[in-house]
């Protein structure tokens, strides 16, 4: 018997959204069941009923979009990237008014290196996103860096000129319409612009990058890229912004950092040990700030060269902490890599590398605890965990290369090391994080650790290595950068 058609509510994109399917009562029970398991990471499930959906034929219009964008969704999740990009090409073309669509189409088309169809869709994605255009900042980025290693200065700049009609003030887009301008000999807009974003990370990234080769000189680019002058104002303007929001605990960790980067670490530790044993209460912000205050005090120690010390801050710090809120899983991770890498505690080591992964829900933190737990497995000797772990770090590089290349140096396997070095240089996506790994960072405290000091010897022999100085010349340049720049 035929199913009575009807009108139904149901969950789209995780959001409830109105929406009228004159279709059988089987394809609306598909499509829920499609999203219900979608929703329960069950993507094989997922994909054969918003399969059976569509090819129902009794889905036109924007509901067959929206089924389409839901089966790209569960192809995404399942890592079945070509698949995913065929359905939000579909879901565009059935339902044009969307964003959302077109937003994939960007992101996934770079994972996929079709660059020119990821820029086509950017403007049409502009067009619907009203305030949600940050969404693909980075991708822009992304897209106008692979016209820049390709010598398309120009059509780089008119992609990040597009993007900033919608989004002003973006600082990652005006660095690199800095680099563009730079290589066009347009100085004057090129220093402007790195004067606007001013901040650490573009002053050590331009004077490496050799997109900026044709500023290096130029006495306005010396000056808006001075390390020392603009840590030395960092300070000036976090003392003041302490004293004027008093009840903010972001503050007094900003006013920290920026003491530990004029070299000031004591201060910096005493700064924060005096505001852990006043009344912390009184910050409106301490459920989100508290974890970073305690985790400053142990890197300032550890700047100074204080081990003991960081390793009694990292310790009080997750033990007064415990597992109350997923931001305390930054301290563990970071407590973990000092005990594996500098301490040498590696069975507790790898225990808070545990409970970071049980803590925290971020890929990119499940791969800095995996980090962690590989050099406390190296460090105890435990080969196969070794192994395991390794294949991981490399089965998700592309999430953090360094720490897949800082396991290689470990396991000795240098010339893999530069291998992935030399091809993280020729991707858009990576070079500039890659430029700046390369920097020789001075005065800085010897590396302490078995594990620390062998990625540091790795380092160092990469910076010599023939493979990795001949993609680096194409891109950028070796110079020693303070310390306290260090990204």
């Amino acid at each position: 018997m035929k199913a009575v058609p009807v009108v139904v509510t149901v969950l789209v994109l995780g959001l409830f959204t109105a929406m009228p399917l004159t279709a059988s009562a089987d394809a609306l029970a598909d499509f829920n069941a499609g999203r219900k398991a979608l929703d329960e990471k069950r993507y094989d499930a997922a994909i054969g009923l918003f399969t059976r959906v569509i090819r129902s034929g009794e889905l036109t219009g924007e509901n067959l979009g929206k089924a389409h964008c839901n089966r790209g969704l569960a192809y995404e999740r399942a890592e079945d990237d070509a698949k995913a990009y065929d359905d939000f090409r579909a879901c565009a073309e059935y339902w044009p008014v969307d964003s959302f669509s077109f937003q994939k189409l960007v992101q996934i088309g770079l994972k996929l290196g079709r660059y020119d169809e990821a820029r086509k869709n950017v403007g049409p994605f502009l067009d619907r996103a009203g305030d949600d255009a940050s969404s693909i900042m980075f991708n822009v980025v992304t897209l106008a860096r692979h016209d820049q290693m390709n010598g398309r200065w120009r059509e780089a700049d008119t992609l990040l000129q597009r993007y900033a009609q919608a989004n002003p003030d973006a600082k990652p887009i005006e660095l690199a319409r800095a680099r563009s301008n730079a290589a066009l000999g347009l100085p004057a807009i090129a220093v402007g612009l790195v004067r606007k974003v001013d901040n650490l990370y573009a002053a050590n990234l331009t004077r490496a990058d050799r997109g900026f080769e044709r500023v290096w000189n130029d006495p306005g680019f010396l000056a808006a890229t001075d390390i020392p002058a603009m840590l030395a104002r960092d300070l000036g303007d976090a003392e003041r912004d302490t004293v004027a929001d008093p009840n903010k605990l972001q503050k007094v960790v900003a006013q920290m950092e920026a003491l530990r980067r004029v070299g000031r670490s004591d201060d910096a530790i005493a700064l924060g040990e005096r505001t852990l044993a006043s009344d912390l209460a009184r910050f409106t912000d301490r459920k989100a700030y508290e974890v970073w205050i305690r985790d400053e005090i142990a890197r300032s120690a550890k700047f100074k060269g204080d081990f003991a010390l960081a390793e009694g801050a990292y310790r009080r710090g997750i033990e007064r902490l415990g597992d109350q809120d997923p931001t305390v899983v930054n301290i563990i991770i970071n407590g973990a890599a000092f005990l594996a890498e500098d301490a040498g505690k590696y069975q507790e080591a790898i225990d808070l590398a545990q409970r970071a992964k049980r803590v925290g829900a971020s890929a990119f933190g499940n791969m800095q605890a995996d980090s962690a737990a590989f050099a406390a497995h190296w460090g105890a000797g435990r080969t196969a965990d070794v192994s395991r772990v390794l294949a991981q770090l490399e089965k998700n590089i592309d999430d953090d290369p360094n720490a897949t290349i800082e396991a290689l140096f470990l396991v000795g396997r240098a010339e893999d090391a530069a291998r992935i070095v030399a091809t993280m240089l020729t991707n858009p996506q990576h070079v500039d994080s890659m430029i700046l790994r390369l920097q020789r960072y001075t005065a800085r405290r010897p590396a302490q650790g078995p594990a620390a000091k062998a990625v540091e010897a790795g380092w160092n022999a990469l910076r010599r290595h023939p493979q990795v100085l001949a993609a680096l010349a194409k891109v950028g340049r070796i110079i020693d950068v303070p310390a306290s720049g260090f990204y």
